[in-house]
């Protein structure tokens, strides 16, 4: 999201992404990290679960990246706010890898019931 490359092409060259999904520690690096996608897609199904936009910048912006705590509504599934708390995490050594997301019930079903996920 922040930063679109191929792993599969040496350098850093690549698209710009939208700086809304970008992980707190794509600022201090040009490595390409797993934990910064996983961050994306925590906070893309965080957007989707609020139906909130994200800030594109601003005071608000910051303090996603330096302290996300999301929130959602209590009538969400704790599953589902567990696992956007999870990829969110401020330190990307604790976010969950992608393997470990897809034993999370409500992702390894995602295919056969959508509706009730969200």
């Amino acid at each position: 999201f922040g930063l679109a490359t191929d792993f599969n092409k040496e350098g850093i060259d690549g698209q710009e992404g939208d700086a809304r999904y970008l992980a707190p520690e794509m600022l201090s690096t040009l490595k390409r990290l797993p934990s910064a996608d996983v961050f994306s897609l925590g906070i893309s199904v965080y957007e989707l679960a609020t139906g909130m936009p994200l800030p594109a910048e601003g005071n608000e912006w910051q303090r996603i990246r330096k302290y996300p705590q999301p929130t959602l509504s209590s009538s969400r599934p704790e599953m589902l706010v567990s696992i956007v708390k999870s990829t969110m995490d401020i330190n990307d050594e604790l976010r969950p890898n992608t393997s470990q997301l897809m034993v999370f019930p409500p992702i390894k079903s995602f295919g056969s019931r959508p509706d009730n996920f969200l």
